[in-house]
C-alpha cells in the first residue's frame, strides 16, 4: 500500500475536473467500550443503507520497528492473509467478495488494519474472518516464501517510483535519528529477516487485545453488536509487557541541509518542517496552511514560460500527518541545478512573506468552507467514517474521528498566521536537496550559503521557544461529542417536466448535509459534425470560462466560494456538469450550473489554450495501454457509426474549429428538452423544484429552430471479429475483448451485466487465490441510446496476453455451452447488490446515474429501484445470452502496450 497525505489532489481534465462528491454522513453519537482484556470497541449506528464495516486496528506501524525490521508491520500486512489455523489462504476475502462486500488490509507508520465492508446480513461473518486474521494467522514458512516474492515486487515498484522515494527521503531528512526516518515499506536487507520465527515473534507481540481497536459502523444495533464482539474478542489474550513506544525529540532541533544524488529522481529543493502529530490542536490550521502554500502560494514562485527569470517549473506542498509527528513539506522543482541557489532563496523569501503577512479572510474562508466539504465527502459513507473513528479510539480520544468539521470551522486567518510563525521557522527547518547523479554536487561555499539562507528563516536563529509537541486537543475536560442529524433511508426519487422541456429527478436524503446536483445533456462527441471532431470537447471546456454575464474570474470566484468544484465531464453521447455543495447553498449552485450551460461565452482569446490542453491530454491517453485500447476497441465494434470517432478529434480536425462552429453546435444540442438535472441530498423537495424553476425556467429553444439530426441505430450486417493491436511503450499492456452490446434500454442490457459480473468475477477469484489469470481482469458494459458494447479487460505482462486471450475466450464460451451453477448465481446477485449499495452512498454516483438512466435508458426508477439485473437469471437465461453475445464470430481482440519481440 501506499502511504496517503491530507495534500488534497484532484484530476484535472481542459482545466476543470467533475467532483463526485458524497453528502455529510450523518449518524448517531458513536459507542465507545473496552472490554476485560483492554480491548477497546467503537460502534456508530446509521441505519440509511443496509451496510456494515467492520475493521480491526492494530496499534504498530513503521514508528515500533527497527532498521533491522523496518518493514515488517507491511510484510505482516501480506502475510497473514495466507491462511489463519481454520481459514485456508485468503478464504476470508474470498466470502467477503461471494457477500457482495469488499475487503483491505493496510499498514504505515502507526497503525495496521483489517477492514470489510459487506452487506448487513454478512456481519457476523466478518467479524468471524476479523478475528481469525488478528488472533489466529499461520505464519508458516511455506505462507513466508509465497508472500516473499509478492512483497519484493511491491518493493522494486515503490522505489521505483519517483514520488515515493521523494517521499521517504524526505522522512529520513526530516526526523534523524527518530522513528519516523526507516521506511515503513521495508527493504530488501530487512525483507531476509522475515522468517515464520521472526514473524511470529513480531505478531505475539503486537496483536494483542491491549493494543487493538475493533470498530463497527452501519446499520447494526449498538448493543447487540458489543456483545457479538465480547463474545468473538472477548478471548484473546492482553499483553502485561507491551513493546514501549518509542521516543521522538520534543521539538525543534535546529536547522540542517541534506544534499542527496539520486538517479531516478528529478532535481528538487524541499523545506521540510516537523510538526506536532495527530492529537495536537494545530493540526487542523497546519493542514490548512499547507493547502494554501499549495495553491496561491505556489504559483509564486512560477512565471510564464519561457520567461528569462524562470527559477521553477513547479512548485507543491503537503502535510503528512502521524500519529507523533506530521511533517509540512514544500518542494520545488528547479529549471535545472544551476538555478538551486535562486530557488531556495525564493522559497525562504516567500515563507517569510507569509509568516509575516499570513493570508487573506477570503482566501481563508474559501479554505476552510473546501476543505468542511471535503471532510463530509471523505466521512460520507459509513466505511469511512467508521474508520476514522476507529484511528481515533486507537490514538486517543473518539473525539478526534467525530468532531473534525467543527475543528474545521474554527481556522480563522489569525490561527493561520500563528501556525505560519510558531512553525515554518529555520530552527524547524531541513532543506533537503536533491541531486541526479549526473549533476555536479555543489561546492561546500554555496552550500554553506544555502544553509545560512534557511537558516536565517524566522525568528530565533536557535533561540526561539519551541512549542509544546505533546499537547493534546482533548484532554481535561472534554468536549462534547458533536451533534448528527438521525440518519433514514431514502424515499423513491421522483420526476417532473419544466414547461421547457426540462426533465428535473429530485431524491431528497433524510439527514444528509450536502446536496449534489448533476445535469446531463445528450451533447457528446458522437454528435460531432464530419470534419470537425473535436468541437464537443471544445464546447464542453468552455462551459466553465463564464457566461455571456459572467466572467471567467467571477465564474471561478462563485465556485470557490461554494467550497466546491465546478466540473464537466464528456463522454460518447453525453456532456455532465454539476458539483456538490452545503444544502443551503444549493439555489446558487443550481444558477451557476444553469448560467454555465445555457450562455457559455466562447471567447475567441480562450480557444488556443483550450485546443492546447486537449491535445496534451490526448497525448496522455495515448500512453496509456489502457485508454488506446479501450479507444481502439471502440472503433471496430461500431466501425463507421459516429460512436468510433475519436473523442477530442485529430490536429487537423482541432485547427479548423472557429468561435462560429462552438456556438453552431450548443445551439443544436444543448437544449432543455435533451437534458436531465438530478438533485440527490438533504433539501426539502418542493423549495429545491422552485428553486430548479428560477434558475432553469428561461433555458429556451429559439423560435423556429429545427431539432438536430438524431443518431441512427447501431448497425451491424456483417460478424464482427479481428485481432487488432498499438504499441504504446508502457506496462502492463492490456486486453480487451469487445462484442457488440446492446442499448441501455435494451431489455437484455441487465443480462450483460450479468455475464460480465460473472467473467470478471472468476478473474477476481483467481487473484485471490493466487492463480491470477492476469494482473486484473474486468468486465466493461457501456449502453448508449442506439447500440452498446461488451467488453472484458485484463492487465498483464506483455509476452502473457495470447495465453490470457485464449484463457479469457474459452471461459466465455464455456458460459454458452455450459451450465453455471446456483452458488454462481447467488454470488452474482450479492456482487451486484454489494456494488449498487457502495456506489449510491456516494451522493454524486447516485445523482449521475440516474439522470443516465433516465436520459439514454429505460428510466431512472430502474437503478433508483436497484433493477440492474435481470429478473429471471436462471441457469438456462444465462446458458442461452451467452450463447447469444459472447459469439466468437463477432469478437474484436485488442492489445495494446509493448511491441512482442
Amino acid at each position: 500500500m501506499k502511504l496517503l497525505s491530507t495534500r488534497f489532489a484532484t484530476l484535472l481534465l481542459l482545466g476543470c475536473c467533475l467532483l463526485f462528491a458524497p453528502p455529510v454522513f450523518s449518524a448517531q453519537a458513536p459507542r465507545v467500550a473496552t472490554l476485560e482484556n483492554g480491548l477497546k470497541v467503537v460502534l456508530v449506528e446509521d441505519h440509511a443503507s443496509p451496510l456494515v464495516a467492520t475493521a480491526v486496528w492494530i496499534h504498530v506501524g513503521g514508528k515500533d520497528e527497527s532498521e533491522e525490521v523496518a518493514g515488517f508491520a507491511h510484510y505482516l500486512e501480506h502475510l497473514i492473509p495466507q491462511g489463519t489455523k481454520n481459514r485456508a489462504p485468503h478464504q476470508q476475502q474470498l466470502e467477503v467478495f461471494q457477500a457482495g462486500g469488499i475487503a483491505s488490509v493496510q499498514a504505515d507508520y502507526d497503525r495496521t488494519f483489517f477492514f470489510f465492508l459487506v452487506p448487513k446480513e454478512a456481519q457476523d461473518r466478518a467479524l468471524d474472518s476479523l478475528l481469525q486474521l488478528v488472533s489466529q494467522a499461520d505464519l508458516s514458512t511455506t505462507s513466508v516464501e509465497k508472500t516473499r516474492p509478492a512483497i519484493t515486487r511491491e518493493l522494486k515498484e515503490v522505489y521505483d517510483d519517483p514520488s515515493q522515494v521523494l517521499f521517504l527521503e524526505q522522512m529520513r531528512a526530516a526526523f534523524p535519528g527518530q522513528p519516523y526516518r526507516f521506511p515503513f515499506y521495508g527493504s530488501f536487507k530487512s525483507l531476509s529477516h522475515l522468517e515464520h520465527t521472526t514473524a511470529e515473534a513480531f505478531y505475539r507481540n503486537f496483536y494483542v487485545a491491549n493494543n487493538m481497536v475493533v470498530a463497527v459502523g452501519g446499520d447494526i444495533s449498538s448493543a447487540s453488536t458489543l456483545e457479538k464482539v465480547r463474545k468473538l474478542f472477548g478471548v484473546i489474550k492482553s499483553s502485561k509487557a507491551l513493546p514501549p513506544k518509542p521516543k521522538f525529540d520534543p521539538g525543534f532541533k535546529g536547522s540542517r541541509q541534506v544534499v542527496k544524488k539520486l538517479g531516478n529522481l528529478p532535481p528538487s529543493v524541499s523545506l521540510l518542517f516537523p510538526t506536532p502529530g495527530y492529537r495536537h490542536p494545530d493540526r487542523y490550521a497546519l493542514a490548512a496552511l499547507a493547502r494554501l502554500l499549495e495553491g496561491s502560494a505556489a504559483t509564486r514562485l512560477l512565471k510564464p514560460a519561457g520567461d528569462a527569470g524562470s527559477l521553477v517549473f513547479s512548485a507543491s506542498a503537503g502535510f503528512h500527518l502521524l500519529e507523533e509527528r506530521g511533517l509540512l513539506a514544500f518542494t520545488s522543482y528547479p529549471v535545472s541545478p544551476q538555478a538551486i541557489s535562486g530557488t531556495v532563496q525564493a522559497m525562504t523569501d516567500l515563507l517569510a512573506q507569509i509568516r509575516s503577512e499570513g493570508f487573506s479572510e477570503a482566501e481563508v474562508r474559501r479554505l476552510t468552507q473546501a476543505m468542511r466539504l471535503e471532510a463530509a465527502v471523505r466521512r460520507s459513507t459509513v466505511g469511512s467514517l467508521t474508520q476514522e473513528l476507529a484511528e481515533g479510539v486507537l490514538f486517543g480520544d473518539v473525539r478526534y474521528g467525530w468532531n473534525a468539521e467543527s475543528s474545521l470551522e474554527n481556522i480563522t486567518p489569525e490561527e493561520i498566521r500563528r501556525v505560519a510563525s510558531t512553525y515554518l521557522v529555520g530552527d524547524d527547518a531541513t532543506n533537503l536537496i536533491i541531486l541526479s547523479k549526473e549533476d555536479k554536487q555543489p561546492d561546500a561555499e554555496l552550500l554553506e550559503r544555502l544553509a545560512g539562507t534557511v537558516a536565517s528563516l524566522g525568528p530565533g536563529k536557535g533561540k526561539a521557544v519551541s512549542p509544546n509537541f505533546a499537547a493534546s486537543a482533548f484532554t481535561g475536560d472534554k468536549p462534547p461529542l458533536a451533534v448528527r442529524a438521525e440518519p433514514r433511508p431514502s424515499p423513491a426519487a421522483s420526476r417532473s417536466t419544466l414547461p421547457n422541456g426540462l426533465t428535473v429527478i429530485l431524491k431528497p436524503a433524510p439527514g444528509e448535509g450536502i446536496v449534489a446536483v448533476s445535469l446531463q445533456v445528450r451533447a457528446g462527441f458522437a454528435f460531432d459534425p464530419a470534419g470537425k471532431e473535436g468541437v464537443a470537447q471544445m464546447v464542453a471546456a468552455s462551459l466553465p470560462l463564464g457566461s455571456e454575464t459572467v466572467s471567467s474570474s467571477e465564474f471561478r470566484e462563485r465556485a470557490a466560494t461554494l467550497g466546491s468544484t465546478f466540473g464537466v465531464s464528456l463522454a460518447v453521447e453525453t456532456v455532465e456538469a454539476g458539483l456538490t455543495v452545503f444544502p443551503a447553498d444549493l439555489k446558487a449552485a443550481l444558477e451557476l450550473v444553469a448560467t454555465a450551460v445555457r450562455t457559455p461565452a466562447f471567447s475567441e482569446a480562450d480557444l488556443p489554450g483550450i485546443r492546447d490542453r486537449l491535445v496534451r491530454y490526448r497525448d496522455a491517453l495515448s500512453r496509456s495501454p489502457r485508454d488506446t485500447a479501450q479507444v481502439l476497441a471502440r472503433e471496430k465494434i461500431f466501425r463507421s457509426h459516429p460512436y468510433a470517432h475519436a473523442s477530442m478529434g485529430s490536429d487537423a480536425t482541432l485547427a479548423t474549429i472557429k468561435r462560429p462552429d462552438l456556438l453552431a453546435f450548443h445551439r443544436s444540442y444543448y437544449r432543455p428538452g435533451r437534458a436531465v438535472l438530478t438533485v440527490v441530498g438533504g433539501f426539502r423537495r418542493d423549495g429545491a423544484m422552485g428553486d430548479v424553476e428560477a434558475a432553469f425556467s428561461g433555458w429556451n429553444v429559439p423560435a423556429g429552430d429545427r431539432p438536430p439530426v438524431e443518431l441512427e441505430e447501431v448497425g451491424a450486417p456483417d460478424p464482427l471479429s479481428g485481432e487488432y493491436s498499438r504499441v504504446v511503450e508502457a506496462s502492463p499492456s492490456e486486453l480487451v475483448l469487445a462484442y457488440p452490446g446492446v442499448p441501455l434500454k435494451d431489455p437484455q442490457f441487465p443480462m450483460l451485466r450479468a455475464l460480465g459480473t460473472i467473467i470478471s468475477a472468476r478473474g477476481f477469484v483467481d487473484l485471490v487465490l493466487e492463480q491470477p489469470l492476469a494482473m486484473s481482469v474486468t468486465s466493461n458494459l457501456e449502453g448508449l441510446s442506439r447500440g452498446g458494447m461488451m467488453a472484458l479487460e485484463a492487465s498483464s505482462a506483455r509476452n502473457a496476453t495470447s495465453k490470457v486471450a485464449y484463457e479469457l475466450m474459452l471461459r466465455a464460451r464455456t458460459l454458452g455451452l455450459k451450465p453455471v451453477a446456483p452458488e454462481t448465481i447467488r454470488d452474482v446477485r450479492a456482487v451486484e447488490r454489494g456494488r449498487l449499495l457502495r456506489e449510491k452512498e456516494i451522493l454524486y454516483s447516485q445523482a449521475s446515474n440516474l439522470g443516465y438512466y433516465e436520459l439514454l435508458g429505460p428510466g431512472f426508477g430502474m437503478y433508483d429501484e436497484g433493477k440492474t439485473l435481470p429478473a429471471d437469471l436462471s441457469s438456462t437465461a444465462i446458458q442461452d445470452a451467452a450463447a447469444r453475445f459472447l459469439d466468437s464470430s463477432r469478437l474484436v481482440r485488442v492489445t495494446a502496450g509493448f511491441s512482442p519481440r
